[in-house]
């Protein structure tokens, strides 16, 4: 019998021990790597791999996210981003930023059918941990970008918050810092005074009288008196001091601030003293958003006055009603709205903001002026007016048909950004890189920040190319205002709009400028109120083959707060 026929297998015998090797050698790299694979098929594959991150087991959790990313959950962008986090533990920064890269690159969709664009993966874990690279490696601009692109990704992580906030303040984005830290009292004392003034104004929207005190005090000691006055006056108005408040308010005013005649008027008002108080209204200054409120409100106070202090007065109230009419004249008007509900009583005819406030980036005040078209004129009222506090700055007055409202809103396409960023930067925060969002265009160097002679840096667009902000979700039945302004040599520009379903498709469109063939700067702007199958609207900037360079700038969307005619009447005083 030959040793084949003894061994019953037919095998040499070499084979055999060999086979036999491998077998002992699968069966215990199993049993060393048993743990890492039922890890990494678990449901739970993401607690397993933080929980060996949380006891300093940074081998298991790298075998767990290897196996992870590369076997059992390699269409789940969450194992690359966890691989990416042990790697970065572990010292691989290279590896690490090729598995975040693969994070945030993974689609279901390699070639949309019937649409413009696939569906852009923001996927917010990874783009929070790209941008602490990005930080570290003192690439703030970059890690910005990958911090507002978390924006449109429903993941929330606190522990990132300070990176974010490193990340914005650095660049003097101070409306997105402040929403993830505050700045210590060494951090304003190394501002110079205009990031100082811009944490003011983004403060107030706020309705942070802490920091508005702690700042102003610093602007204060920098001799900057109209704006600190101003500040630390608003600041003692809001809790009550409102002596305290007069003495900062008068002088502000003296100093020549516009709007502090306004908040003196109403601590004066506080106080009782009406005489006083119509005075200070009406050294708000004109063309300011709070001028139309401060005349209505010296209006309602004269019948508080005795004759003889009427008399005093510099204006009687027919002059006060003319100026106030001035006020509404002067508003820019919109050209016609767009998709504007025909049962719907209200038309948006004019629009106004605050360039200080823009400039700042926080929330603004916006004048809005409404044609109430359904008012029937038996039923106008010469004057009627709703109230407002510190905490609500929300006022609305009735002139016959015209309604005229004031109110605080946030520009949801990050407005502060483009002003911010340096000269000839091409990373634009709030928007998306198209580079990697479009399946068959590439623009290379397409967009960059420019300047103009008189030192306002917009942004350039050179074309073919399409560039959307982030979707931002939108309220049913909720108004929208978009503004912006728009300089190019031929008409193929546009800036606009389109709704987005759930799903990404696209609902409606439309367009809100589109420039003439001067080259000059056109300014316009477009009002909508949202359907209910709009899920998301995105700002549209487009330019077409030819256009050459176009600027675009002052890019504005608010959600609006529509006077409510039901409960308004309720709710106002009047005056003839």
């Amino acid at each position: 019998m030959t040793t084949q026929e003894k061994n019953g297998i037919g095998l040499p015998l070499g084979i055999v021990i060999i086979f036999a090797a491998l077998s002992l050698l699968f069966g215990y790299g199993y049993l060393l790597l048993f743990p890492a694979i039922e890890a990494s098929r678990s449901d739970h594959f993401e607690k397993n791999i933080a929980d060996a991150m949380a006891r300093g087991d940074i081998k298991n959790a790298l075998k767990v996210a290897r196996w992870s990313s590369t076997q059992s959950h390699d269409r789940n962008p969450m194992a690359y981003t966890l691989y990416a986090r042990a790697l970065l533990e572990s010292g691989d920064e290279d590896e690490a930023l090729r598995q975040l890269s693969k994070a945030v690159g993974l689609t279901t969709e390699p070639r949309p059918s019937g649409k413009k664009t696939r569906r852009p993966h923001y996927f917010s874990p990874a783009r929070f941990t790209l941008g602490q690279v990005n930080l570290e490696q003192g690439r703030s601009l970059e890690a910005i970008e990958n911090f507002e692109l978390a924006r449109a990704y429903p993941v929330v992580d606190d522990d990132f918050d300070r990176v974010r906030y490193q990340a914005y303040a650095a660049n003097g984005f101070w409306a997105r810092a402040l929403r993830f830290g505050e700045p210590t009292n060494q951090e304003l004392d190394d501002l110079d005074s205009d990031n100082l003034v811009r944490i003011a104004y983004i403060s107030e929207g706020e309705r942070n009288w802490e920091r508005v005190t702690r700042v102003a005090e610093r602007l204060l000691e920098r001799q900057a008196l109209s704006v600190a006055h101003f500040f630390l006056g608003l600041a003692d108005l809001a809790p009550g001091r409102y002596e305290a408040s007069v003495a900062h308010l008068e002088q502000a005013v003296s100093e020549g601030h516009p709007r502090a005649g306004y908040y003196l008027g109403m601590a004066l008002t506080k106080m009782d003293d009406p005489a006083s108080a119509i005075q200070a209204f009406l050294r708000t200054v004109p063309g300011d958003l709070y001028r139309p409120f401060a005349l209505v409100n010296a209006v309602a106070l004269l019948p508080e006055l005795s004759d003889a202090q009427q008399m005093g007065l510099a204006w009687t109230q027919p002059e006060m009603l003319a100026f106030l009419d001035q006020e509404i004249a002067g508003m820019r008007k919109l050209p016609q709205p767009i998709l504007n509900d025909d049962y719907h009583p209200l038309t948006l005819v004019a629009h106004k903001a605050s360039n200080r406030y823009l400039s700042s980036g926080g929330r603004f005040p916006l004048l809005s002026l409404w044609n109430d078209g359904k008012s029937s004129s038996r039923t106008r009222k010469p004057l009627a007016w709703s109230n407002s506090d510190m905490e609500d700055p929300h006022f609305v007055v009735k002139r016959f048909k015209t309604l005229l409202q004031l109110q605080w809103v946030e520009n949801l396409v990050n407005g502060e950004s483009i002003e911010r960023l340096p000269v000839g930067s091409s990373v634009l925060p709030g928007w998306i890189d198209i580079k990697r969002d479009w399946f068959d265009i590439l623009t290379g160097g397409a967009g960059h920040i420019k300047q103009e002679a008189a030192g306002n840096s917009f942004l350039s667009l050179t074309g073919p190319v399409w560039i959307y902000s982030i979707p931002i979700a939108v309220r049913h039945q909720t108004g929208y205002l978009l503004a912006g302004r728009l300089k190019a040599p031929t008409n193929e520009a546009i800036l606009g709009w389109q709704a987005l379903s759930e799903a990404d498709d696209v609902m409606s469109e439309g367009g809100a400028i589109q420039p003439n063939r001067s080259g000059a700067w056109v300014s316009q702007a477009v009002y909508m109120r949202s359907r209910l199958h709009w899920d998301f609207l995105r700002i549209q900037l487009e330019v077409g083959r030819g256009a050459g360079s176009v600027g675009f700038d002052d890019i504005l969307f608010v959600e609006m707060s529509e006077p409510d005619l039901a409960t308004l009447s309720n709710k106002l005083s009047t005056s003839g």
